[in-house]
């Protein structure tokens, strides 16, 4: 039923049964016939929205949406989740009504979120966005996924260097150094440095997990971030990563008079090992500066790289789902590497050559 109000705007009264179930107003006539012929449509096919679901406050949503999450997904997916709603997204629509929320203004969102944050890291909010407004979807709260629908921008956001691996210097500042106070960390870090495993991966590592044949190894077969559960490796996948001589002997030292099932590595208390005090005891900023623990890993990659190991083994010694990753991480290391090993080669090669002409020579002469 459509009548016009003392304004002059037209209003729409949606009945169901003799009962009221929806009402809106509209400027124009037009609008509000097409409006009207959508809602009847929808309760003829079944489909119908009630637009008063949409009333329901983004925050209120949100708050419904992690109460529901709660233990039926992972922990680290619940965290990263709600901290990029309420930290990125939240700030911007907190009291808007989530019915009235649409995509261009998510892709301000997005856009905005560009001009600070990497793009991948803003493709991980707008997919903790979408997991919520699917579940808004789901109850009714809204007819359409509009995270979904927004895109992210063009553009590749605030660069940042990823990968900072540690100079040699800095390398040996930090392992001397730790080891005078915490030698039980400074094999943790030494490690790390040696083996390119990430921090999980060491602090879940077992003593059954270190092999002796066909050569010194170790089996990644699971991972435990700090304050989560055990998990599988970042890849889903396990694998073998062989020890340099120096890997093994800290690893056969860590195992003395331990059990296979015990951790090769553990805190100077006895305990599991946990990053957040491990930087506490040895003042992690004073020693390593701006460096993250991550940056062990790159530190070791980046050896490898430069000393002539192939990229696909790099791949597999570090866990990468495939070398893809490996060369889209390192793409800045490999070319350079590349280019100076390959000079390497040409000047050893040209040197043997003319030693060879230089030898020919003097034996024609005698």
């Amino acid at each position: 039923m459509i009548a016009k109000t003392p304004n002059g705007r037209w209003r729409v009264r949606i009945y169901q049964k003799t009962v009221e179930v929806a009402t809106a107003t509209f400027d124009k006539k037009r609008d509000a016939e097409a409006w009207e012929a959508e809602q009847k449509r929808s309760l003829v096919l079944g489909v119908w929205h009630d637009p008063r679901r949409g009333d329901v406050r983004f925050s209120d949503v949100i708050a419904e949406f992690n109460t529901s999450r709660k233990g039926s997904v992972g922990a680290h997916t619940f965290d990263t989740d709600e901290a990029n709603l309420r930290l990125h997204i939240l700030p911007a629509l907190e009291k808007r009504p989530i019915g009235t929320i649409e995509a261009s203004q998510m892709e301000d969102i997005y856009a905005q979120l560009l001009q600070t944050k990497a793009r991948p890291t803003v493709k991980r909010v707008r997919d903790s966005a979408v997991s919520l407004f699917e579940y808004a979807k789901k109850r009714k709260y809204v007819t359409t996924n509009v995270a979904q629908e927004a895109k992210v921008p063009r553009g590749s956001g605030r660069v940042t260097d990823k990968v900072r691996p540690l100079s040699a210097t800095k390398v040996s500042r930090l392992i001397d150094t730790t080891r005078e106070s915490h030698p039980e960390y400074a094999n943790a870090l030494e490690f790390l440095l040696l083996t390119g495993i990430r921090w999980g991966e060491l602090a879940e590592l077992r003593v059954g997990d270190l092999m002796d044949v066909p050569i010194p190894s170790i089996n990644i077969t699971r991972s435990k971030s700090d304050g989560y559960d055990i998990t599988a490796p970042k890849s889903r996948k396990s694998r073998r990563v062989p020890l340099l001589e120096r890997a093994a002997e800290i690893a056969k030292e860590q195992r003395q008079a331990k059990q296979p099932g015990t951790l090769l590595f553990c805190a100077p208390s006895g305990g599991r090992l946990n990053a957040g005090n491990l930087k506490r005891a040895i003042d992690w900023p004073k020693i390593a500066s701006r460096h993250r623990l991550h940056d062990l890993r790159h530190t070791a990659a980046t050896n490898w790289i430069r000393y002539g190991m192939d990229v696909k083994m790099v791949s597999v010694w570090l866990g990468h789902s495939s070398s893809a990753v490996t060369h889209k991480v390192y793409a800045g290391w490999l070319g350079a590497d590349s280019d100076l090993a390959a000079v390497k080669r040409l000047e050893s090669a040209m040197a043997d050559e003319t030693t060879m002409t230089a030898s020919a020579s003097d034996e024609v002469a005698f």
